[in-house]
């Protein structure tokens, strides 16, 4: 007789072994198997291995687990994304952040960039491919300070997509180091044949710029708002310039008078033209003058600094004499920095340019120190000291 129904118990189920920690996991829903792992950000990942079979599942997990491991894996959705999605995304963080060179960037992908890269796929641009680019524009004619600028942006699209999980990896993008950094500048008597050989509607903006070191797209979007002529100063108001700082700018005399000239100028004709700095127009339909803003300026400068013998002179020369003559005049660097608006030294010191004749000046200036004859109370030449006398040393 075997035992009663009280004596027999029922044995426990087997208990699944728990996979060790970092070793995803596999489940199955109706027939296909699924795998879930954590990514290096510590999201959980689910991946379908769209197969009934579990051997083709633990085959998916070890390939992932491996690629997280190698910081290789960001999801799926890695396979699709293509170039035009990360410049879709660069373009979106310039008008997120309000960048003024956002036109600049378009130009350059619209150009270069696109036409090179806009079929690929991101995971398909390698550094091969961004070297092979290099040497491309370069063959092309390109300067290196243009293909910096385009590898710049290349750069900044892949640390976009990265941070966002779009892509796995930013690949090295080459960057050439620019040989051709523009050292121009202007001396006072070119400066002076520049003015007389501009047109009217130039010279204030002109004066201005080599007196401040104010940009160009600062000077020409200039509104009356900013301008107090009472206390001899322009505002510059923040997101309004370049860096995004705002800053106040002392005007001297010559500026305070070319800012009073525009301003009667204004009052007399065009009382509603809110800009500083403007042009006026007549047109056969309408032969009374009006005022438009501003625009491309770089045809009549040119124009103007052949006729001044100043050829292949730029606008932005003039921001580069500014920072130059500030710091001749005595100004410190620090309080020079604040009104041409250079958030950083480095860039303030390509603009702090030395020429020769500032190497001339300092020889005269050691040789006329030389030839000075010695004061009374000073000797020509500091005598020796003398060694003391001590066990040891030979005097």
């Amino acid at each position: 007789m075997g035992p009663s129904a009280e004596t027999v118990q029922a044995k426990p189920a087997p208990h699944k072994a728990k996979r060790p920690r970092g070793t995803g996991s596999i489940y199955k829903m109706k027939k296909v198997w699924y795998v879930a792992f954590y990514v290096a950000t510590g999201r959980q990942v689910t991946e379908s291995s769209r197969s009934p079979l579990k051997s083709v599942a633990e085959h998916l997990l070890r390939d992932r687990l491996e690629r997280v491991r190698q910081g290789l894996y960001c999801g799926p959705q890695a396979t699709r994304i293509t170039f035009e999605d990360l410049a879709e995304d660069l373009l979106n963080d310039y008008r997120i952040n309000r960048l003024r060179t956002i036109k600049d960037a378009e130009s350059r992908l619209k150009l270069h960039l696109r036409p090179y890269f806009g079929n690929y796929l991101a995971a398909a641009i390698t550094t091969d491919m961004a070297k092979e680019y290099v040497l491309f524009r370069r063959a092309q004619g390109a300067q290196d300070g243009t293909i910096q600028q385009e590898a710049a942006l290349l750069k900044r699209m892949f640390n976009l997509a990265y941070r966002a999980t779009k892509v796995a990896r930013v690949p090295y993008i080459p960057v050439p180091r620019s040989a051709n950094v523009r050292k121009g500048f202007i001396e006072q008597a070119g400066y002076a044949r520049l003015l007389a050989a501009l047109p009217d509607y130039m010279k204030p903006l002109v004066v201005m710029a080599y007196g401040t070191g104010m940009r160009r797209g600062e000077l020409v979007s200039l509104k009356w708002e900013q301008v107090d002529l009472l206390n001899r100063q322009v505002r510059l108001n923040a997101g309004e310039t370049k860096n995004g700082e705002g800053r106040v700018i002392p005007l001297g005399d010559e500026l305070v008078e070319a800012l009073r000239s525009q301003l009667h100028l204004r009052n007399t004709h065009f009382p509603a033209c809110p800009f500083v700095f403007f042009r006026t127009i007549r047109t056969k339909k309408n032969p009374v003058p009006s005022w438009v803003p501003i625009g491309d300026i770089r045809k009549a400068f040119d124009m103007g600094c052949a006729a001044a013998g100043l050829a292949g002179t730029i606008f932005h020369d003039l921001r580069r004499s500014a920072v130059r003559n500030m710091v001749r005049a005595g100004v410190q660097e620090r309080v020079a920095m604040r009104i041409s608006g250079h958030k950083t030294r480095s860039v303030f010191d390509r603009y702090n340019i030395v020429s020769d004749q500032d190497l001339v000046e300092a020889v005269q200036k050691v040789q006329r120190f030389q030839e000075a004859p010695p004061s009374a109370t000073t000797p020509a030449y500091p005598k020796p000291a003398v060694r003391p006398s001590l066990p040891g040393f030979i005097n």
